[in-house]
């Protein structure tokens, strides 16, 4: 009997590291949950058009679940909160509240507790970016200012919110960006946006900071910041695929790769530009890669019901497979 249990207690402490490894790999999925009230209900039914604001048409809560389906949880209740990002060490989750004009920043904890207000009143918050470090986010925003309004601020969540504005409009479109380590902030080299054509707005920078992604003429390019502009002119190669969106979501996390959308559909490159594959092969809404970018989650109809529901595949677009059943909508997921 003694020598049955020292045989099968190797094996119970494999299977217990095994299964907390697993755990840590698979993650945590983020989404917004969206639900009509009455009046938006009745709007979307009959397409007609409105004056009411979107809080007045549809209630929207931030949620998690597991990518296996399991552990799903509502985490506010305030109808109004949306857009939430993980940290990058996954501590905490960063989301948006409010109605138009009466914007916020807050953050809690990854359960969902010990909710605190960074940003209040503000009148819109475009996006924002968590530093490396998960010690401060810089946020693009419109201010109240009749001057100037919109801007891009840092602000730290461990020194009673302390706001530092970056000061350039110019750069408030996602130009400002984070150094791949730590807390710095890094403002965008003045020979690479002359050497980039002029007006682009909301450039994606990769995690380690060589590459720079952006949209123009509904055409998607990569250009590499260490280069373009300083040793050498921006050549495109007038192969670059057709691209409707990029966002925050788009880079994987070893800057190898980025998702895009065309005419809805799920697509990514390789940051060398080759390797172009449409992944979804059907409209989706939203995108994001896994935490070691083999899979990727995003959200589509599932062709039974009106609303969206979250997918999983591989990374090559492969083995897809269905992970919410619900009556109401999802949106702007994120994984971590």
């Amino acid at each position: 009997m003694k020598k049955i249990a020292f045989l099968l207690f190797p094996v119970f402490i494999i299977i217990i590291f095994t299964s907390l490894c697993f755990s840590e790999e698979i993650g945590e999925i983020l989404f917004t949950k969206t639900e009509f009230t009455r009046d938006g209900f009745e709007e979307y039914v009959n397409r007609s058009g409105t004056k009411k604001g979107w809080w007045e048409l549809r209630k929207r809560n931030i949620c998690v679940i597991n990518p296996d389906g399991t552990g799903l949880k509502q985490l506010t209740n305030d109808d109004v909160s949306y857009h939430a990002k993980w940290s990058p060490d996954g501590s905490l989750i960063a989301y948006v509240s409010g109605p138009a004009s009466m914007v916020n920043l807050n953050i809690m904890d990854r359960d969902g507790s010990n909710k605190r207000q960074i940003l209040s009143n503000q009148e819109n918050i475009f996006d924002f970016r968590w530093s490396p470090d998960s010690t401060k986010i810089l946020v693009f925003l419109k201010t109240k200012m009749a001057r100037n309004p919109e801007e891009a601020w840092v602000v730290s969540i461990n020194n009673n919110a302390e706001i530092q504005k970056m000061g350039s409009a110019e750069w408030a479109k996602g130009w400002n960006h984070w150094a791949p380590k730590g807390s710095n902030i890094v403002n965008p080299d003045r020979r690479l946006i002359r050497a980039l054509p002029a007006g682009i707005e909301w450039p994606e920078w990769s995690p380690d900071g060589n590459y720079l992604a952006f949209v123009s003429d509904r055409r998607l390019y990569i250009v590499d910041t260490q280069k373009t502009g300083m040793l050498e002119p921006w050549k495109p190669t007038k192969t670059e695929p057709p691209c409707d969106k990029i966002g925050s979501w788009s880079w994987s996390s070893k800057s190898d790769k980025l998702l895009f959308f065309v005419s809805g559909n799920v697509c990514s490159i390789d940051v060398n530009g080759k390797n172009v594959m449409n992944l979804s092969m059907s409209p989706a809404e939203g995108a994001c890669w896994s935490p070691d970018g083999s899979k990727i989650a995003f959200i589509a109809q599932d062709g039974r019901k009106r609303n969206t529901e979250i997918f999983i595949m591989n990374a090559d677009g492969t083995d897809q497979k269905q992970l919410t059943n619900t009556n109401y909508f999802h949106e702007e997921i994120d994984w971590k």
